[in-house]
């Protein structure tokens, strides 16, 4: 009786993993959006979930002026758990990637409100890993537009095209 058990919650497990866990298809893309989705939202731990090592993963800043601010994801998880739902919104649009066998860049540009205000805009990149076959975001950078946040969306729209996307799989 108990082999049947066992294989019973063997494959029970099986078919529910794939539901606790990233999707099998996610795409490095899905990743950066559903790291956004977790800032939104307040929450730290979907955000850690995303990163391969939170605590030591840098994300670094390259600043208008031309200097270069190190830090970690920690600091910034710490800090997503520390808003409600909804203060920090994060918008990416013409989000690109570059995919290698396992590894991937991630190319978003954002504008972000903070509690309704309009209060900065920019580019994002992310480096991602295939781990354990999973996606995981290992290092991000960021610098702020020097320009209107207003009319960096449009702007930058008009002035980029998302025709050059590369993939090799």
């Amino acid at each position: 009786m108990r082999p049947l058990f066992a294989t019973a919650i063997a494959a029970a497990t099986i078919l529910v993993a794939p539901a606790i866990g990233q999707d099998a298809d996610q795409t490095p893309e899905d990743v950066v959006y559903a790291l956004f989705d977790a800032m939104r939202s307040g929450d730290g731990e979907a955000a850690r979930d995303l990163i391969h090592q939170p605590e030591t993963s840098p994300l670094n800043r390259m600043q208008a002026d031309g200097q270069f601010r190190q830090n970690k994801f920690q600091g910034w998880t710490e800090w997503i758990d520390g808003q409600e739902d909804g203060d920090a919104d994060e918008q990416i649009f013409e989000v690109r990637s570059n995919v290698f066998g396992n590894l991937a860049t991630v190319w978003a540009p954002f504008t972000i409100h903070y509690k309704g205000e309009l209060r900065g805009c920019g580019v994002n990149m992310f480096t991602l890993g295939k781990l354990e076959g999973e996606w995981k975001i290992i290092a991000g950078i960021d610098t702020q537009a020097d320009t209107p946040c207003e009319t960096f969306e449009s702007d930058y729209i008009a002035n980029h095209s998302t025709n050059d996307k590369i993939l090799f799989e």
